[in-house]
């Protein structure tokens, strides 16, 4: 499931509550957020699906990774947008990386997402139609598209 929410509290809620299902996987690492405001906990074992938050380290703003490997400090990734793999230091994934539990809506602009896409704060005053064009529009079929309750 792709979720997408309008605030980036929400946004952080939701990711941790996705990630934290990796907790108990053989060989998880815990990475504790940073001291940046819009950091999560997260666990970090083969298959967590990230986005990247800033440029740099070979990584792409916005773009999906999935974690293949964790061994000796460093995290091995595979770009999910254009393809290939890189690895980067274990220490600089909790300042540069978010998991993928939940977008914003602004995040979310521009891709396509596959598999079920589930729209959150449809009764937030802060909702506006453009937020739920992008919301209904993310999914490739309306079968795969969701409300959140």
């Amino acid at each position: 499931d792709h979720n997408l929410c309008i605030s980036n509290a929400q946004r952080r809620r939701l990711v941790c509550k996705v990630n934290k299902r990796y907790r108990n996987v053989d060989g998880a690492v815990f990475c504790p957020k940073s001291t940046d405001e819009q950091s999560t906990d997260l666990w970090l074992a083969p298959g967590v699906q990230l986005v990247r938050c800033h440029t740099g380290l070979g990584l792409f703003n916005n773009a999906f990774y999935t974690v293949l490997a964790i061994a000796e400090g460093a995290v091995r990734l595979r770009d999910d947008d254009v393809g290939g793999e890189i690895e980067i230091p274990l220490g600089s994934i909790k300042k540069n990386c978010s998991g993928r539990g939940a977008l914003t809506y602004d995040g979310a602009q521009g891709r396509t997402l596959p598999g079920r896409v589930v729209c959150f704060g449809l009764k937030s005053k802060r909702l506006t139609r453009g937020h739920l064009i992008v919301g209904i529009s993310r999914a490739t079929a309306l079968e795969f598209f969701a409300c959140a309750p």
